[in-house]
């Protein structure tokens, strides 16, 4: 799949509490992106699903890293703030 890390992007409230994120992509590549403490952790996958072109993928975070499946946790539940995830295509 062709990666186009410059689509994906975030969007952040600034009146409440920011987290920076490092995603890592299949490619080796990197981007920081800045997301809400409280955002669910399904704003990573919309965040990472155009960069991706439409190929199926996991993110993995945490240590060790596990697939990240709790779609509705928020990064701060899911210990993802100021952390970095990798992208895994399936």
């Amino acid at each position: 799949a062709t990666l186009d890390k410059d689509a994906a992007k975030s969007t952040v409230d600034a009146s409440k509490a920011v987290t920076k994120l490092q995603v890592r992509f299949h490619d080796g590549s990197r981007k920081a992106a800045e997301f809400n403490e409280d955002a669910p952790v399904q704003e990573i996958f919309d965040f990472v699903a155009p960069a991706v072109a439409g190929a199926s993928f996991q993110i993995l975070g945490g240590f060790p890293p596990k697939p990240l499946t709790e779609k509705t946790m928020t990064l701060k539940d899911a210990g993802l703030c100021n952390a970095a995830v990798t992208v895994k295509l399936t």
